[in-house]
C-alpha cells in the first residue's frame, strides 16, 4: 500500500516527497537524516473503440473490424492482449484487429490495453468485443421451372439462424419456416414468367444473410379443337364422309394428333384438317377417339 500517490492532476508531473528519520539513544541524543522520494503519477488508461472512448463494450457481426486508439497520453510502452495473446504487432498507439465467429452463438473476446509510462509505471482497462455470428442463408426448391399450375417445394438449409423472411416478388409468404413448405404458382396469361424468391435469414444479434434464386414458370397450356365448328364431344356422322377438325388451343408451340392411337396430321399441326371417316362394317358403327395434345411440358394438355 502507497503512503503517497500523485494527485490526478498532477498526471504528468513528478513530486519529491521528503522522508525524514529522526533516531534517538538511550541517552536523550537525537540525530536525523533527510531523503527525498521522487514519485511518479500512475498513468490512467483509456482507449477508443471505433472512436469512442466512452464505450465500455461493442457488439457486432462476424467479420467484425474494430479501430483501437490509446488517448492515455504520455505512454512509454503499449501491451494489446487480444484474445489473450500479446503480439508485437499490437504495441502501438492505434491499428485494427478483424474478429471472426465460426459458430453459432456469440462470443465476447477481451481487450487488455497495458500502459506503461517512462517511469516504468503502469495501469490496466479491459473493454469487451462481443462478435455475433454471420447466418448462412439457403434453400432448395424441388424445381426450379415448369408450366403452370405447379405445386413447388422449398427447404430451408441455413445455418447460424434463428428468424426468416421468404419473399416471392416483393410479397412476403412466410416469417417463421424452418421446415419444408408448398407453395402454388398458377399463371394465367399469355407469356412466361421469371418469378424471384428471396430468403433473409437473421439471428438474435441483428445479423442476417440473403439468398436468392428465380424460378421459370411457363404460361398455363389449353388443349382444344373442335369438329365441325363445334366442341361438343360424341357427335355422330355419317361413314363415307368427313369431319374438320380444328385446333383452338391456347399457349401451345407444339402439337401431336392422335386418331384410336395412330399419330395423325403430323406433329406441328396448329390449322384445321379434315379427316375422312370410313366404315367397313356393315352391321356396326365405327368409333373414332380424336386426341389431341399439346406442349410445352412436362405436363402435356390432352382434349380428346
Amino acid at each position: 500500500t502507497p503512503l503517497y500517490s500523485s494527485a490526478a492532476s498532477d498526471v504528468y508531473k513528478r513530486q519529491t516527497v521528503p522522508v525524514t528519520l529522526i533516531a534517538q539513544s538511550a541517552n536523550g541524543c537525537i540525530d536525523s537524516t533527510i531523503v527525498d522520494l521522487l514519485v511518479y503519477p500512475e498513468p490512467t488508461v483509456n482507449f477508443n473503440i471505433n472512436g469512442n472512448s466512452a464505450l465500455g463494450s461493442i457488439n457486432g457481426c462476424s467479420p467484425l473490424t474494430v479501430n483501437f486508439t490509446d488517448i492515455t497520453g504520455g505512454l512509454f510502452q503499449y501491451q494489446w492482449q487480444i484474445e489473450g495473446v500479446n503480439s508485437a504487432r499490437f504495441n502501438n498507439s492505434d491499428f485494427s484487429y478483424r474478429f471472426v465467429n465460426r459458430g453459432t452463438e456469440a462470443v465476447t473476446y477481451p481487450v487488455r490495453l497495458i500502459g506503461i509510462n517512462a517511469q516504468g509505471c503502469a495501469d490496466t482497462i479491459v473493454k469487451n468485443i462481443i462478435v455475433d455470428p454471420q447466418p448462412a442463408a439457403a434453400f432448395a426448391t424441388s424445381v426450379l421451372s415448369g408450366c403452370s399450375p405447379i405445386t413447388i417445394t422449398f427447404t430451408n438449409l441455413s445455418n447460424a439462424a434463428n428468424g426468416y423472411t421468404w419473399f416471392i416478388g416483393s410479397r412476403v409468404v412466410s416469417t417463421s419456416s424452418t421446415a419444408p413448405f408448398n407453395l402454388d404458382f398458377d399463371l394465367i396469361g399469355a407469356n412466361d414468367s421469371l418469378v424471384p424468391v428471396t430468403l433473409i435469414a437473421r439471428n438474435i444479434g441483428g445479423c442476417f444473410d440473403t439468398s436468392f434464386t428465380t424460378l421459370t414458370i411457363s404460361r398455363r397450356v389449353r388443349a382444344d379443337f373442335a369438329i365441325n365448328g363445334s366442341i361438343v364431344p360424341n357427335q355422330e356422322f355419317c361413314a363415307g364422309t368427313s369431319v374438320a377438325l380444328s385446333n383452338n388451343s391456347t399457349n401451345a408451340n407444339t402439337y401431336l394428333w392422335k386418331v384410336n392411337g395412330v399419330q395423325f396430321f403430323g406433329t406441328n399441326s396448329a390449322a384445321t384438317f379434315n379427316l375422312p371417316l370410313v366404315n367397313t362394317s356393315t352391321t356396326a358403327d365405327s368409333l373414332y377417339t380424336c386426341l389431341l395434345y399439346t406442349s410445352p411440358s412436362p405436363r402435356d394438355r390432352t382434349r380428346s
